[in-house]
Order: structure tokens, then sequence, then C-alpha cells
């Protein structure tokens, strides 16, 4: 009952979305949809297999316990395991088999592209460049599985294709991730991911002629890309390599930032900032606004984070403590010199905006007092 339903509720929104709103009749050319009644039958799940994988953790309250994890197998990666990728062909089939018998699909799928076929931009980036302004953003031309991603110099300038994500795999599962051009214009770094997976790769291009620099860098999860000020690398977060096989089971632990020098080898990056002893915390890096100063954010969760500061132009520095541990939020707004500006909600669960000065970090100034709504944005920016 509840299929047949559904299948007359699709009719009814199809016919209604089909309709310019001041008429009360389909054009002519429309072809009516029957809202007749359309048996559906269920769909017959294939079978999945469970099997003896039980892991035994400590528990201070309760001992040693055990938790059963049947379908542990299905984590494995499916362009590995035979049996994973036969478990996924078994339910695509299944799946496609039940959606093949809802009426209207053909006619939604033709009002959606055409709905969806618009062109449209990314909200561009900009840098200054020897020659001007050189603009980058993401263009499709409505259809495209994914947009591609463009260049143009100064306002008057042709755009030009820098990358193409839809040319990297048959099946679109290859994606790009992320892009951030280097602080003159001439280089951009890029993230690709894979599969779906929540792991990056970073690659490194020159965006006046489109070649691809030798930068490889692997095991990018959860982290920013921050360009040095003078372009000669960037900062990022990475795990180590996972063993052989784990790449998709393993536990996210001991998270570093590292420094990677444009033209050398990963092997060969600086480690930043981590810490062995708290295999569990996150960290994440961005260069400051004047380019001077590594904000170093660390985490557990999704929901608090501790600050550090990085002085990049004094060698012998040790990162600064802003904020400890993970109660409360903080997120850098800028700063002038050695005088920093966040916004937090410590103290203040509708958010302040403080100062702090890097030789006085445990004094907090109001900038902003906390009011009786919530701060929901901030920026700063320098008279000109």
């Amino acid at each position: 009952m509840r299929a047949a339903l559904f299948a007359f509720a699709s009719v009814l929104a199809l016919t209604a979305c089909s309709q310019p709103a001041a008429e009360t009749e389909a054009p002519a050319e429309t072809q009516p949809v029957s809202a007749e009644r359309v048996e559906i039958a269920a769909p017959a799940y294939p079978e999945t297999r469970t099997v003896d994988q039980v892991d035994v953790y400590a528990s201070a309250a309760e001992g040693e316990v055990a938790v059963s994890d049947p379908y542990r197998w299905l984590e494995q990666d499916v362009r590995v395991s035979e049996d994973v990728a036969d478990w996924v062909t078994a339910q695509t089939e299944t799946t496609n088999a039940y959606l093949d018998q809802l009426p209207g699909r053909e006619r939604i799928a033709e009002r959606l592209a055409e709905l969806w076929n618009y062109e449209r931009y990314g909200l561009p980036t900009s840098r200054e460049t020897a020659d001007g302004l050189r603009y980058f953003f993401s263009r499709n031309d409505g259809l495209q599985d994914q947009s591609v991603f463009m260049v143009q110099d100064g306002m008057e300038g042709e755009a030009r294709a820098l990358i193409d994500p839809n040319e990297w795999a048959a099946d679109g599962t290859t994606a790009l991730a992320g892009t951030v051009p280097s602080p003159d214009g001439t280089k951009l770094a890029y993230l690709i991911a894979d599969g779906g997976s929540d792991w990056r790769s970073i690659r490194v291009m020159d965006v006046e002629t489109g070649e691809q620099l030798g930068d490889e860098i692997e095991w990018v999860k959860f982290s920013p890309l921050s360009w040095a000020k003078d372009g000669s690398g960037f900062y990022y977060s990475r795990y180590p390599a996972p063993e052989e096989g784990e790449a998709f089971t393993a536990l996210n632990l001991n998270q570093a930032i590292y420094f990677h020098t444009l033209g050398t080898d990963q092997s060969e990056d600086v480690q930043i900032m981590a810490d062995p002893d708290a295999p569990d915390v996150g960290w994440r890096g961005s260069v400051s606004d004047d380019g001077r100063y590594l904000i170093i954010n660390s985490s557990t969760g999704t929901d608090g984070n501790g600050v550090h500061v990085l002085d990049l132009e004094d060698e012998g520095a040790a990162p600064v403590e802003i904020f400890e541990g993970f109660g409360n939020n903080h997120g850098y707004v800028g700063n002038d010199g050695e005088t920093f500006f966040f916004q937090t909600d410590l103290g203040a669960p509708n958010g302040r905006i403080v100062s702090v000065s890097l030789s006085d970090p445990e004094t907090l100034t109001d900038v902003v007092s906390e009011g009786d709504g919530p701060i929901t944005g901030r920026t700063m920016w320098a008279d000109t």
C-alpha cells in the first residue's frame, strides 16, 4: 500500500512541477502521466554473510568487554576485496531492480535535467601576479558531474580550464577535493579524493603552462592546505602511512602538521606540530593573513579546539599556547603584529571577540563583549 501511495504521490508531484503557475491545464505537447495504481514488488535482498569477529576492550568499570563485529569483512576496500565487490554489485542490482518499477522515473529525470541544465560559477579567488590580478574559479556547463576549475588573467582575460576532474575516471569516482593558489598566483596546489574516501592526495601544477610538477603528497586527511608567504611550499596535516591493506580500516591516530618545500620528496617534509603522547589529537595549521605566523588548531572531535601560534620568522621559536584543552570553540579572526583576535565562547555562550598578545597569552581582552544574541560571523581587514 505504501509503495502504491508513493508512486501516486510521485505522479502528483511531477504533475505539479510540470505546470506553469498561470496555467490550469498541461500544454498540448506534454504527455499526461497515468495515475493508476501500480503494483510494485518488494525487493528480495541478497544474503549478507557474517563472520566470527570479536574484539575485546578493556573497561575500568567492567574489566574486559567483548564486542562482536560480524560484518567486519565489509570494511575492506571494494577495489581490493572480490567478496566486497560482489556484495556491492548484488546490492546495486537489487536496488536498481526495485527503482526500475517505479512509474514516472524517466519523466522526473527529464524534468530534473531541465532544472539543473544552466551554466554556473563558483565564487572566484584572486591573486596579485606581476601582471595584475589573476582569478581562479569553478565552472559547470550545466550537466557536468563535476565542475571544471578555471583561471582568468584580469577582468578582460579569456578564461581557460586548469583542471577537469571529469576526465580522471570513467565512473566519476575521482574528485577534485580542494584548490589553493600560491600567494603570487603562479602555482596551484590541489587535493584529490578517490573512490569517496576521506584520504586526500596533494598535487601541484604550474598555472601558466598547466604542467604538473613533481610534488606528490599522500596520506592527507582532515587537513587544510596553507601556503608560506613566499610561495616556497605549504603546510598540511597527515597521518603516518598505514600498513599495507589497512588504509581503510586503521584508526586515525598520530596526525601531525608538516611543511612541504616545493620540488622535494615527501620524505623530506619537516614536522611542525605533533604530540605522540596524545595520538587521538588532530592538528591543523593555517598561515596568518600577514604571512608571519602559523595558527595551529588542535581537537579530538568536531566540537571544541585548542589554539597555538608559531612565529615562522623566529627559527628557534616554540608554539605559544593561547587556548588550552577542547572544552570551548575558538576561531582566528586576524592579527595586528603579535596582537591576535579570536572569536571564542570561553565564558561566553553567545560568543565574544577577544584580543591577546603573544607576549602575554594568558590575558584576554574583550574587543566585542558577549551580547544577547550569538555572534554568527566575523572578519577583519586593514585600511588601505
